[in-house]
């Protein structure tokens, strides 16, 4: 068992709030452990005197355990290290029970109590020593409990004076840290200009007598810095039959398609949509937003800027078209009509292969 040595009362290990009650120094070369007699208040009986004594430090036995097979009391903290030590917790009850004073009655506390109460009292004791609460910005007055609260009155201005110099370095501390931090994001926004992601396919399933294979193959995603560019292909061209079924408006209900999700910021994932309107058959974009990643709820969807859609058939050059919307700020509700296709544009008749559908975020940061 290691050692203790201190000042401390022990019982409620508040060793820095117990001063002078129990023995920490060199006395003829003995190290005393236990309580120090002359604050036992109390008359020791014969029993009490034989049972209630360290055999090491002669002190009033701390935390009182026994060795050699019981055959001598001693306190935990004279416990040699190779000594086998057992609790004796009745001898411990009976110390604690044992009347006592303050061991600050030189300075004038009354208090008188047991060895047991005597922690509590003095957390709470005028008398004890105590470091001004400001220490930790540059004050270190040392004084009573008591004398604390004129010392904060008298000492307001310093006080603040030195709390205004701690927090004036802690900010030029922290800018410095801050302007690092920006440096290294520049250098990782330049290291990593272009990022492309892997695409995922969708599949339409047959609905009702409605055959629509409308397949978005996303290849890449393209984020560049703060203008981003986000490019899907190929889009898979719409059958005859079914081409035919959206010129004449015939489906029963709105299909919804979704594409897939871009990362436009810091926890902004948004999406695009396709989808046919059951009454005209027009076919219409939109934009919406992901918020189940949205860990911070404060902050505004989307990021404040512009954005506009531009579509494109790349299949040659006798079919090459190009629809592009206007230039539009996104909205912070979460769904943006992008553009209405008219009915049949995107048609079997007039391509077999790839379209491009090409989204570009200018983005305010």
């Amino acid at each position: 068992m290691a050692t203790r040595t201190g000042s401390g009362l022990g019982l409620d290990k508040k060793d820095d709030l117990m001063l002078n009650f129990s023995l920490a120094e060199s006395s003829n070369n003995l190290v005393y452990h236990g309580y120090k007699r002359e604050f036992i208040t109390q008359q020791l009986s014969a029993m009490e005197e034989a049972l209630a004594v360290c055999s090491k430090c002669s002190g009033i036995l701390r935390d009182a355990c026994n060795i050699r097979e019981g055959e001598v009391m001693v306190c935990e903290a004279c416990v040699g290290v190779e000594e086998g030590a057992q609790p004796v917790g009745a001898v411990r009850i009976m110390v604690s029970n044992l009347r006592c004073r303050c061991p600050l009655k030189h300075r004038g506390c009354r208090w008188e109590g047991t060895v047991g109460q005597m922690g509590q009292h003095l957390n709470e004791c005028d008398h004890l020593m105590v470091l001004c609460p400001y220490s930790a910005y540059g004050c270190g007055k040392e004084l009573q409990r008591e004398e604390f609260e004129m010392h904060r009155r008298e000492g307001k201005e310093y006080h603040n004076e030195l709390m205004s110099i701690f927090m004036a370095e802690r900010v030029e501390r922290q800018a410095v840290e801050i302007k690092k931090l920006q440096v290294s994001i520049n250098e990782l926004i330049e290291e990593r200009k272009y990022l492309r992601v892997n695409g995922v396919v969708w599949r339409i399933k047959d609905c009702e007598s409605i055959k629509e294979k409308i397949s978005i193959f996303t290849r890449s995603s393209e984020i560049i810095s703060y203008r981003e560019s986000i490019c899907t292909d190929p889009i898979s061209p719409i059958s005859n039959q079914d081409d035919k079924v959206m010129k004449e408006g015939k489906i029963k209900q709105n299909k919804c398609y979704k594409g897939p999700k871009f990362v436009l910021g810091p926890w902004y994932v948004v999406s695009l949509q396709l989808l046919i309107d059951k009454t005209s058959g027009e076919v219409s974009l939109n934009l919406l937003s992901d918020k189940s990643n949205v860990k911070e709820k404060h902050l505004k969807w989307p990021l404040q800027g512009k954005c506009k859609v531009i579509i494109l058939n790349q299949q040659n050059a006798d079919t090459n078209w190009r629809l592009e919307t206007d230039t539009f700020e996104l909205s912070r509700e979460g769904t943006v009509k992008l553009t209405s296709i008219p009915s049949g544009i995107i048609s079997a008749d007039e391509y077999n292969g790839t379209i491009i559908l090409k989204v570009l975020f200018d983005i305010e940061q």
